[in-house]
């Protein structure tokens, strides 16, 4: 209907059940596309229809175009992350691998007969495996995240392929990536100095190093995990992280990214802050719209051929990387061990999964305004504290009595620069001690272990974060633990308000605004008459067989202009040949001629391509470039677009173009249906298992230029020639050129599984196997933190008598206890018990943490402890739960996880206590020893 408005303009408005879903929008653009075919093919009525008929169908076609435009303008609008072309594929590949069992033929993978499902407080942990067929399963809240089978698909392209492009690799940080995976990849590189990780469960690490052997090395000096909420972590990095990184990795879901970090920066413009100007961003899944309003290049990659869950897309974002032109670097001087992408042998493992690229203007997008530093900040209420928790292994002083670890704590927290209030410090029930240190800063806790040679700490700041690292390593110094090993991992807990210069220390943490856009004013030339010429005389250079066919599609024969022509004459062409047209008001005689050493193919009335072309194909050779001129009519390239059709045989297009044909085909109008036809039509593949190339350069200003698409199939690194293509233009215009654009291609039938089929042995898992088996834990920690939502007032001595009760309740003796108010407007509450410690932290407002530690792993700390104080204050509501076992060995597990405790004997699979039930220790003795020698008893 029209609008109210008066204005003539017509309105969608949807009755009965509202809007479809916006998968239904890719049908709708092939029914828009049948329309456009309709209309090109039936310009006139050369049909017996009456016309007044004719009239009729040709008024009901406009109609039904109009409605289909308003029901796509509706469901798709600019801000949506939705890429159409994309979604048709997806969808049609997601049907051919779920439903036609034809593109993966492989069956479901069941959890059925062994799992481990553990839930956490964000989501349910599922893993499953099946070790004869040697793969393991992780799985999220019902949804397959990972298996071995897929893993290189996943894994390498997300660190591999993006590394391609650097020459260097020295800082990463990943945020998501609980599974170890990301970091396993990350440290093939031998260059890499540091790698930061932001994870919200710590679950997920420990339950994957345990199925997936792969080990989170906390004990990797480079390593420097943060757990917690990201939108809150970020927050707390130190400020000179920002801007500083190699590559940023991000494995979150579309919700997470979108979270609110500061007021004026959600979870994503957060994350791109983290990268240098010539480091990339690289975010799972399809992203590119929201990539392109932070960087100045963009990629999408795509990669189908995937096991157990058909297909996988990352977006990528760099501000000074173009992605056009890998330099390998790094690949071809570390080589590191690979199963899918391995660019060294074939190239195409690389050119084959690019797609969207762009170029961005950030002087177009407003993002060259200058930034304001204020906006970064976030309020007193949000501030956070830092705990870090420190293993420390082979620590000579961990016989010292508690009068004397009390000394050698308060001399190296006073050497950090850290100011002692009060101390609690006692003896513990396996002839060790326990000190909690009260803090100005924040507070400091050891348990030692004299038998084991162990010290466990945690060092909690909420103020002066920058001395953290000083501080560990003055108390590692300590208590004698100077060589280690020791493992190291940060929570992101609560703080403490109405702390001395809080605006200052705020200025040294978190988000800061860095402009890193190519914010230079352009001086824009646009293309003239001669730039046409260069565009496709630098065009040949595509050409990969020079005794090739050269096909140039010009104008009315009458006319006899074609620049395009005029501009390949001299360039040495073994065979090239014009093709013009009759006037479409005549209808001349079709005819062939050799004009100064070029045939000219003149077409006049029905063009049957096929036809025509073959004739072409006949007297010269296969046709392997086709360029198409302005002057070219619109019944000439329909012509050649039918040829793609997909009613058309595939044996026509392979005996008249060849294996490696090139497209050229300017836009000087974006309103040329027909020439953009051409372009969609060409998408096509000729072969199923084929990749079909398909990218645009825009000569002059970006918006305003020339548009000129290039298509090829069967070219390797099609991308990087076009780059060279668009290099040219501009040296030798003067002008501007760049590839600013890809196409997708098209598949119209089920392409044949050919992919790569990952198991758990393409890994090194012995490293993580003995980690496993020589895991000591001594107790078991929980940090829970809860908002409080009454109004009714809380007080430290509230919670001091809550504590007590709880743990008299709990049956866990106090050996003393301890207030301290002085920091800030909160108080810290601590305990410390004959086997452990139990701490209260409120910051003053509305945040409360609570933090106990008991030396008998099996106390559950959330049902007898978290959910008691919950219950005796009232009006509490969890906000984040870290759980963690302490201990030696580069502890990460507990002794429910890791069973008894076998230091180098270990079970590659969990099925081996059942299939020893079964007896195949001795009927399948082999394969048991080798993966079960721990149940098999073989060690």
């Amino acid at each position: 209907a029209e609008k109210e408005d008066g204005s003539g303009e017509l309105e969608l408005s949807w009755v009965g059940r509202g809007a479809p879903l916006k998968r239904s929008a890719y049908q709708l653009r092939e029914t828009l596309e049948h329309l456009d075919r309709f209309e090109e093919e039936y310009q006139e009525n050369t049909s017996d229809v009456p016309e007044n008929e004719w009239k009729v169908v040709k008024k009901y076609h406009a109609a039904l175009t109009v409605v289909n435009e308003l029901i796509l303008d509706d469901l798709i609008d600019d801000e949506d992350n939705f890429n159409l072309d994309e979604e048709r594929n997806y969808w049609a590949r997601h049907d051919d691998c779920f439903y036609t069992n034809n593109y993966v033929p492989i069956e479901p993978f069941h959890l059925n007969e062994y799992e481990d499902c553990e839930s956490s407080m964000f989501q349910k942990l599922c893993y499953g495996e099946n070790p004869k067929e040697k793969n393991k399963c992780f799985d999220l809240d019902g949804h397959i995240q990972m298996c071995a089978d897929h893993r290189p698909h996943y894994h390498e392209p997300f660190v591999h392929f993006t590394a391609s492009y650097l020459k260097e690799l020295k800082r990463v940080a990943f945020v998501g990536g609980g599974d170890n995976m990301i970091l396993h990849e990350v440290l093939k590189y031998p260059t890499v100095e540091f790698v930061i990780g932001l994870e919200l469960d710590q679950k997920t690490v420990r339950k994957s190093f345990k199925h997936f052997h792969t080990q989170p090395h906390f004990e990797d000096e480079r390593v420097q995990w943060w757990f917690g909420d990201a939108t809150k972590s970020l927050t707390m990095l130190p400020k000179e992280y920002f801007g500083s990184f190699d590559l940023v990795l991000v494995d979150l879901s579309e919700t997470a990214t979108s979270l609110t970090v500061t007021d004026h920066l959600d979870m994503f413009d957060a994350l791109s802050l983290l990268v240098k100007p010539d480091g990339i961003f690289v975010k799972n899944e399809i992203y590119s719209e929201k990539l392109s309003t932070l960087f100045d290049h963009t990629i999408t990659l795509y990669e189908d051929h995937v096991p157990m869950v058909c297909k996988q897309d990352f977006s990528m974002g760099s501000n000074n990387i173009d992605f056009l032109k890998p330099n390998f670097e790094l690949t071809k001087k570390y080589k590191p061990e690979t199963y899918v992408y391995k660019p060294l042998e074939d190239i195409n493992t690389h050119y084959r999964i690019l797609r969207d690229y762009s170029k961005n203007d950030a002087r177009a997008q407003g993002k060259c305004e200058k930034l304001d530093e204020n906006t970064y900040d976030s309020d007193e209420q949000r501030r956070a504290g830092i705990v870090m928790i420190v293993e420390a292994e082979n620590a000579t002083g961990a016989n010292m009595p508690a009068e004397k670890l009390e000394k050698a704590l308060t001399k190296a927290i006073k050497k950090g620069g850290a100011t002692v209030l009060s101390a609690v410090v006692q003896p513990s029930q396996h002839g060790g001690s326990i000190a909690i240190m009260s803090l100005k800063e924040g507070y400091i806790v050891a348990h030692t272990w004299p038998k084991h040679n162990y010290v466990g700490l945690e060092i909690h700041l909420w103020s002066q974060f920058g001395k953290l690292e000083n501080i560990k390593n003055l108390l590692l110094k300590s208590v004698g633990s100077t060589k280690g090993p020791w493992s190291t991992y940060r929570i992101v807990a609560g703080g403490m308000l109405g702390t001395d210069n809080w605006k200052e220390e705020q200025a040294t943490i978190g988000p800061r605004p860095i402009q890193t856009r190519d914010c230079e004013p352009h001086v824009e030339t646009s293309p003239d008459e001669t730039t046409l010429g260069i565009v496709m005389e630098e065009s040949l250079s595509l050409i990969e067989k020079k005794d090739t066919t050269a096909l140039v599609l010009c104008g009315d024969s009458t006319k006899g202009v074609c620049k395009t022509l005029e501009a390949l004459k001299e360039k040495g062409i073994k065979n090239l040949v014009s093709v013009w047209t009759c006037p479409e008001d005549e209808n001349g005689e079709s005819g062939n001629s050799i004009l100064n050493g070029v045939a000219k193919v003149t077409l006049c009335g029905h063009m049957d391509s096929i036809d025509w072309m073959d004739d072409i194909v006949t007297f010269y050779d296969m046709i392997g470039f086709v360029a198409v001129d302005p002057e070219a009519s619109h019944r000439l390239i329909r012509s050649v677009t039918s040829l793609f059709r997909e009613d058309e045989s595939s044996e026509d297009i392979d005996s008249i173009l060849t294996d490696n044909a090139v497209i050229v085909v300017p836009i000087l109008d974006e309103s040329d249906k027909p020439r953009m036809t051409l372009v969609n039509e060409s998408r096509t593949r000729r072969e199923v298992s084929e990749y079909v190339a398909v990218h645009e350069i825009t000569v002059g200003p970006m918006a305003s230029g020339m548009k000129v698409w290039f298509t090829a199939t069967r070219h390797p690194a099609f991308l990087s020639d076009v780059a060279d293509v668009a290099s040219s233009i501009k040296n030798r215009t003067g002008i501007e050129a760049a590839v600013t654009g890809n196409k997708l291609d098209i598949i119209d039938s089920t392409v044949p599984f050919d992919g790569y089929y990952g198991t758990m042995d393409d890994y090194e898992t012995v490293p993580g196997l003995i980690q496993f088996s020589n895991q000591l834990p001594l107790g078991f920690q929980s940090i829970y933190q809860f908002e409080y939502k009454k109004k009714a007032p809380l007080s430290a001595t509230k919670f001091k008598g809550i504590l007590e009760r709880i743990l008299a309740e709990m049956n866990l003796s106090v050996t003393a206890s301890a207030i301290s108010s002085e920091s800030g407007d909160g108080s810290l509450i601590a305990f410390t018990l004959k086997a452990g410690h139990a701490i209260v932290l409120w910051d003053g407002g509305t945040h409360v943490d609570t933090n106990l530690f008991t030396y008998d792993e099996t106390i559950q700390h959330k049902d007898v402890f978290a959910e008691k104080f919950m219950e005796y204050v009232e009006g509490l509501e969890y906000v984040l739960r870290d759980e963690m076992p302490r201990g030696t060995g580069h502890v990460v597990n507990s002794m429910d996880e890791i069973g008894t405790r076998t230091p180098g004997c270990y079970d590659v699979y969990q099925w081996c206590s059942i299939y020893a039930e079964e007896g195949k220790c001795t009927t399948d003795k082999e394969w048991m020893e080798t993966n079960c020698s721990k149940t098999c008893g073989v060690c």
